[in-house]
């Protein structure tokens, strides 16, 4: 049933779903199949439109529609003082019915380290990879693959692109001419390599979430679907989410009541937003605009990640790509062979081959994923600074940024766009990575066929790249992938800065919950030698002069390893006596190099506990099965089992 925006009455349902993009639609299509009544509240446009349908529609959209809010970032000052635009979809489906339909579920590793965090909690909720898989399986239909990682009877249609530009051949050639391997799943086993994307299409047309969850249950009497229609505030009487003040696009206000829970999906910008001007958040912010606190959350809006990317512009020598494809005769008969015959240019989203790669470690896990356009590819920060001609573009992406920013209140104003401080690239890591991760697809583009295609490099300026002026290229143009998140994150019941629990439920508030990327956790990580002890340093006059033993080296949270550390090196022999002054000399001196951020403080006693039970299990194995002959020194387990009540009944921070 959809209720159209003049006829909204007092109702209620058992179920509230705030936000019809790709979480809102999936989850309201499970509840629906439960049997449960739902509301389902967007405040964007239908998604019934041949541009959104067509997938060569994303290029005539990506720039200026009235199905995307571009929200803008505060001045970037280590960006020049650029503001960065972020479009969000404003439309059924959300970024599923506007963006480029790649297919891309993650990796594992990301997966397996949620639950890490978060299987701390009194909860029997797993996030790893095996459990998150089989959702993954169960809603995918895909045209070519069945196996261990894929399924071909669900709801979301995945396809192979049924037209691949040559160019988009060459880039694959190219790159694997490098040294990667080839692959023709991103969603198998590793993500990794070079090949072509599959796409959320099938036949030519789109299959965003609003197709594949939304669009069967239209005529469900269990559903009703307000459109055009904006969340003001949700009601709350005593702990208890139990409704929601809501206003049409002619300005109507009404009030929906939830019989069991209300569900935000409305994206990491949104999601905060509505928590916060419903009173959930950091008291201290939200009494600057006399919004009683029903809850102090100080995570609300914190934590925003997002990932970015930076461009690589080529001009081509010869006729290649899809220049002016779109225009005049071109359109018209690309659009008829589409239409007539389901066939044609017109079946690409234009973004067709990619790539994962770690430039800096090929064997480690892949930082860097590339999208390649045959076509020199024109957004907000190219128009008007390159002529758009025959090309070719690499985009360089981080798939695991470091950089955090934050979303807050500009005003108690429902109406008003959050404040938005992205802060891409801020960190160092970040910029390193970006930077190796172009200077190897630069490589790319001067490599195998598509060397011989290139007339030059027009972005960045490649006669004297230095390592300044490659900086200077990245701050100049990295923007948004379109993927903001972690506003309103999972954690760990001790994580005083986690906004929810593992079932995504709001911390302190009764039938509330949280279903979209805002919810999404993470800690920050990298290499670290996870066994720093004071016998795997060498000394010469208080100076270090040399570390061992580096069997134990990982990618692992950077907070695990100063663990390791402290509980070596700030306890006595005994493990009973905590030595103050050398856990602030270690604090002092690590932090001068590295900030620590509020996520790992707020794990820090978990974290401080996990490593001294890792160590106390070793030590206690290795001192019942110790050969006779074995060249280790056998270390009294008692010594870490003493530590670990100390932990237990204090709190370093």
């Amino acid at each position: 049933m959809v209720i159209q925006q003049d006829k909204i009455v007092e109702k209620s349902s058992d179920y509230i779903v705030v936000g019809g993009g790709a979480s809102g639609c999936a989850l309201t299509n499970k509840l629906l199949n439960a049997n449960q009544s739902v509301t389902l509240i967007e405040a964007g446009y239908s998604h019934h439109n041949f541009l959104l349908d067509a997938p060569a529609g994303f290029f005539k959209l990506v720039n200026d529609s009235k199905f995307a809010t571009y929200h803008k970032t505060n001045p970037q000052k280590h960006l020049g003082n650029r503001e960065n635009i972020v479009p969000q979809g404003n439309v059924l489906g959300g970024g599923t019915s506007i963006n480029a339909q790649v297919y891309m579920r993650g990796r594992e590793e990301d997966y397996n380290e949620w639950n890490d965090i978060l299987r701390v909690n009194n909860e029997n909720v797993k996030w790893d990879w095996e459990t998150v898989l089989s959702y993954f399986k169960e809603m995918e239909n895909n045209s070519r693959l069945k196996n261990k990682y894929h399924n071909n009877t669900g709801k979301l249609k995945v396809s192979d692109s049924p037209y691949v530009d040559p160019l988009s051949y060459d880039f694959i050639e190219s790159v694997a001419s490098l040294g990667v391997d080839k692959t023709t799943d991103f969603n198998g086993e590793h993500q990794r390599g070079v090949g072509l994307y599959q796409f959320m299409n099938r036949n030519g047309k789109r299959s965003s979430a609003a197709y594949a969850f939304v669009e069967p249950e239209l005529k469900n009497p269990l559903l009703s679907l307000l459109l055009r229609t904006s969340v003001k505030e949700i009601i709350i009487e005593n702990e208890k989410a139990i409704g929601v003040i809501i206003e049409n696009a002619k300005g109507k206000e009404d009030k929906i009541f939830a019989n069991k829970e209300i569900i935000l999906a409305s994206g990491s910008f949104i999601t905060p937003k509505i928590l916060m001007l419903s009173g959930i958040g950091d008291e201290e912010e939200l009494s600057k605009f006399s919004i009683k606190c029903r809850n102090n959350l100080p995570g609300v809006g914190k934590n925003l990640m997002d990932h970015p990317e930076c461009p690589l512009i080529a001009k081509a020598n010869g006729k290649y790509g899809y220049y002016k494809q779109g225009d005049g005769w071109r359109m018209l008969k690309n659009g008829l062979e589409f239409i007539l015959f389901g066939s044609g240019r017109v079946n690409s989203t234009g973004v067709e081959a990619g790539a994962f790669v770690n430039p800096l470690n090929p064997n480690d896990l892949s930082y860097i994923q590339a999208f390649f356009v045959p076509g020199i590819y024109m957004n907000s920060d190219t128009i008007g600074v390159i002529d758009d001609d025959y090309g070719m573009s690499i985009t360089t992406v981080m798939t695991k940024p470091k950089s955090r920013g934050y979303v807050k209140l500009k005003s108690s104003n429902f109406k008003d766009q959050p404040e938005i401080e992205l802060n891409l690239l801020k960190h160092e890591d970040d910029l390193k990575m970006m930077m190796a991760g172009q200077r190897f697809f630069l490589e790319a583009l001067k490599q195998g066929p598509l060397s011989k295609k290139v007339e030059r490099i027009i972005i960045p300026n490649t006669d004297n790249l230095t390592d300044e002026n490659l900086e200077n290229h990245c701050r100049r143009f990295v923007r948004t992938n379109y993927h903001p998140s972690g506003t309103a994150k999972m954690g760990a019941d001790n994580d005083k800065m986690s906004v929810l629990d593992s079932k995504l439920r709001v911390r302190g508030i009764n039938n509330l919950r949280v279903c979209d990327l805002s919810a999404m956790p993470n800690l920050p990580s990298g290499i670290v030698h996870a066994d720093l002890f004071k016998d795997n340093i060498f000394f010469n006059n208080e100076k270090i002069t040399g570390v061992i033993d580096f069997y134990f080296s990982c990618y692992h949270f950077f907070i695990y390893d100063i663990a390791i550390v402290i509980n070596d090196w700030c306890f006595d022999k005994s493990g009973s006596i905590f030595k103050k002054d050398f856990f602030n000399a270690i604090f002092e001196g690590y932090t001068s190099i590295r900030k620590i951020e509020e996520s790992e403080l707020s794990s820090f006693n978990l974290i401080l506990r996990a490593a001294t039970v890792r160590i106390l299990i070793t030590r206690l194995h290795d001192y019942i099965f110790h050969p006779s002959d074995a060249l280790v020194i056998k270390k009294d387990p008692i010594e870490y089992y003493n530590i670990l009540k100390w932990h237990q009944q204090n709190s370093i921070y």
